[in-house]
């Protein structure tokens, strides 16, 4: 059943409103002003009631809301004037203990009434969204700080691993604009592949796990890596469907670089206690040999003597006899000395000019022998006899014969067995090349193999360092000590100067 509204009970409906609403007539002048108006205005109905809008507000006949009740009273166009549009073109003042602006969402439209046409003005509070708004956007820009300064560094990825945000510290510590990460994946930036294994595992259910203390090593702008330890945990991205992973990385190179360090000098102390121990036996064993090598080399020189007084020469086999018990007592006070040289740490040395030929064969002298013994053919091109290089000399043998036994090691099971040493002049530069018949060293003991205590030999056959002090030595002398991988058989690759600086030599 239908029924009839009646006018007085809509009237007071209107009137006490939670909204503002302003009547216009014809002549545009006002015939209702509600309870909010007269509230929010200050200006009771009273003295609205028959005067203009603009009359009341004092406003000027061009502004946005004068014009736009003139185009609904005369073409009945309606017209929105917000925050967006036209912010507050009404004075309307919230009640608050500081008197503030309202801002104002106002709809103004016309409505014909029988024959009259009105102009209708429904005016609501935006105050309330805005305040919040302002907030939120306090709140982000709050947050915004507190994440820029972090001191680790911050990524914020999808479950694809693509970077959506990093923070300043990240940005610092890698080298990057922000424009170079984001929208990139996470994992382009990993550049150790056991890590990143590790990482992956721990992410396979990405709605339970939490990643914590995961060791990455991250590229860097500039080619070189920093070593992080890595935390996260997924959190629901309630603007977007999915999860988002917010992982926290505390930059730990300093630290590893110090234990590396760390580790380096103990290995010196350890080789250098062990070459200490070694250096005083080999001085009692060569005083304990050296005087029968010398008479037993003294009486074979008077046998060969008396030989010839006696006319014997004839009798090729003693001749022969005795030749060869001079060359061995020869080589066996060669090992001696070279044992003696060899048997210390030689970090205290000065460097002075010594003839490479002769490092390279008093090095041979020392396991020459048992090369051939284990049926390893030691090649050695021919060597310039007059290159001279500024080194210490007790050091560049110590490198050598560490690089010749390491090569032992490795060809001994192979039907192949040779070890090469090639030295070759570069300008004002030494290379000198040692090469065995292996097939090279695969790329996850490449990475770690110059690491003290590194080693893949057997429990006693290996200690690790030996790689790790070479290189340390090689750099000392201002040179570079490395694995040539684009050789198709094992190759270390030694580059000297020939000279070092004056300060080297200080």
């Amino acid at each position: 059943m239908n029924a009839l509204v009646n006018v007085d009970v809509l009237r007071a409906a209107v009137l006490s409103a939670d909204y503002g609403c302003i009547i216009i007539d014809a002549s545009e002048q006002i015939c209702f002003w509600n309870r909010w108006i007269a509230k929010y205005s200050g200006i009771s109905e009273a003295d609205a009631l028959g005067k203009t809008l603009w009359e009341v507000f004092n406003l000027t006949n061009d502004c946005a809301c004068c014009k736009a009740i003139t185009q609904a009273l005369t073409q009945g166009k309606s017209t929105l004037l917000s925050q967006t549009f036209h912010p507050n073109p009404l004075p309307l003042y919230r009640k608050s203990a500081k008197k503030t602006l309202m801002t104002q969402r106002v709809v103004i439209r016309s409505q014909t009434i029988g024959k009259d046409r009105f102009c209708f003005l429904e005016v609501t509070d935006q105050s309330a969204g805005s305040e919040r708004e302002k907030y939120l956007a306090q709140t982000r820009d709050y947050i915004g700080k507190i994440i820029e300064s972090i001191q680790e560094m911050m990524f914020i990825m999808d479950t694809d691993y693509r970077l959506s945000e990093v923070n300043a510290t990240a940005k610092s510590m890698l080298g990057y604009e922000e424009s170079e990460l984001v929208g990139r994946s996470f994992l382009d930036f990993v550049i150790q592949p056991k890590n990143l294994e590790m990482w992956s595992a721990q992410n396979q259910n990405l709605h339970r796990t939490k990643v914590k203390d995961v060791e990455l090593s991250l590229k860097t702008r500039d080619g070189h890596s920093r070593i992080v330890i890595l935390s996260g945990s997924f959190i629901e991205n309630k603007d977007k469907l999915g999860l988002l992973f917010v992982a926290f990385a505390k930059d730990i190179t300093g630290i590893r670089e110090a234990e590396q360090q760390l580790n380096a000098q103990k290995a010196q102390l350890a080789t250098a206690s062990k070459l200490s121990a070694l250096g005083e036996m080999a001085g009692g064993i060569a005083h304990e040999i050296n005087n029968p090598i010398a008479i037993i080399h003294g009486l074979s020189f008077q046998l060969k003597k008396k030989l010839l007084k006696a006319n014997l020469d004839a009798d090729k086999s003693i001749t022969s006899i005795l030749q060869e018990i001079e060359s061995t007592t020869m080589r066996v006070s060669k090992i001696i000395k070279g044992l003696k040289a060899i048997s210390r740490s030689g970090d205290k040395d000065d460097f002075f000019v010594a003839n490479l030929k002769s490092i390279v064969e008093d090095t041979m002298n020392l396991c020459g022998e048992r090369f051939k013994t284990a049926g390893i053919l030691l090649e050695v091109p021919d060597m310039p006899d007059n290159l001279q290089i500024e080194c210490r000399q007790v050091q560049m043998s110590q490198v050598l014969l560490n690089l010749l036994n390491n090569a032992k090691d490795a060809v001994l099971g192979l039907d192949e067995r040779w070890i090469r040493i090639e030295v070759a002049r570069q300008r004002d530069r030494v290379i000198i090349v040692v090469t065995d018949s292996g097939k090279g060293i695969d790329k996850v003991n490449q990475e770690k193999m110059f690491l003290p205590f590194f080693t893949t030999k057997g429990i006693g056959k290996g200690t690790g360092l030996g790689l790790s002090i070479s290189k340390g030595i090689v750099e000392d002398h201002g040179g570079e000590f490395y694995y040539d991988a684009a050789r198709p058989n094992t190759t270390f690759v030694i580059d000297l100067p020939l000279r070092q600086s004056a300060q080297k030599s200080a």
